[in-house]
């Protein structure tokens, strides 16, 4: 189960470092079996914990801190991420996930649900390969990574209770050495997740007519107010939205 702690959406393509934060994940591209020298960049989204700004109560202002419980523990001290990318996808096709921080190989990578059956391989080169089937509904699933987990360890019997890191000292809920008895690990989940979403192509009634008078287009970047459009069909084009 996924710790109920991330939240913002902070979009990157080809995921850097950026600051005091550094993203993950390098990339994920995807391509047809049937058209093996073409592939496509596929964009990843990534959260963190309250955006890397502190517990604050008021998006984009960040004086506006609290104490008050907003389901926050160790999340963001230790460097909890969620990661994302969807594409659309005809034919069966080759994905490719690789890593910014280090290589790894296919006996190393977990698909979850392990019911997908996904063929996995490798490079050699630090990247890995799902063959990812078309289904008419979509496919979901996640690439978990044995080097990359992380074990929440409870700070009491009961589970109730905050969770305790000896990752971070000096910050909140840091115990060092961590206790064994009467502190359980309550779940092992993946330190950096990737959820990945190949979806079949809409059918053509539900592709917008662009030149339509009942078509509203929102461009990239900063997504205006909205609450004044009385078009029927509201449409994102491709690219990064964002809500000041």
């Amino acid at each position: 189960m996924m710790q109920p702690a991330r939240s913002t959406i902070i979009p990157q393509w080809r995921l850097r470092i950026s600051g005091s934060l550094v993203y993950t994940w390098r990339g994920c591209w995807w391509r047809s079996i049937t058209d093996m020298p073409k592939s496509y960049a596929s964009f990843v989204y990534e959260t963190i914990a309250r955006s890397g700004h502190g517990n604050t109560t008021t998006p984009g202002d960040l004086s506006s801190t609290t104490n008050a419980d907003d389901g926050v523990t160790i999340e963001a001290e230790v460097g909890i991420t969620m990661a994302w990318t969807q594409f659309l996808h005809s034919p069966n096709s080759w994905t490719r996930v690789s890593r910014q921080s280090m290589n790894f190989a296919a006996h190393n990578a977990v698909v979850q649900p392990t019911t997908v059956n996904l063929t996995v391989r490798d490079d050699g080169e630090g990247n890995v390969y799902l063959l990812v089937p078309y289904r008419s509904h979509g496919i979901r699933f996640s690439v978990e990574f044995q080097d990359d987990l992380y074990a929440y360890e409870n700070s009491c019997a009961v589970a109730a209770c905050d969770f305790i890191q000896d990752t971070v000292p000096g910050s909140a809920h840091y115990v060092s050495p961590l206790p064994v008895q009467d502190h359980p690990t309550v779940a092992i989940e993946p330190h950096n997740a990737l959820l990945v979403f190949p979806i079949p192509f809409p059918p053509p009634d539900l592709i917008p007519n662009l030149a339509s008078p009942n078509t509203y287009t929102v461009h990239p970047e900063s997504v205006p107010t909205l609450s004044h459009i009385t078009n029927s069909v509201v449409y994102f084009g491709p690219g990064v939205h964002y809500i000041v």
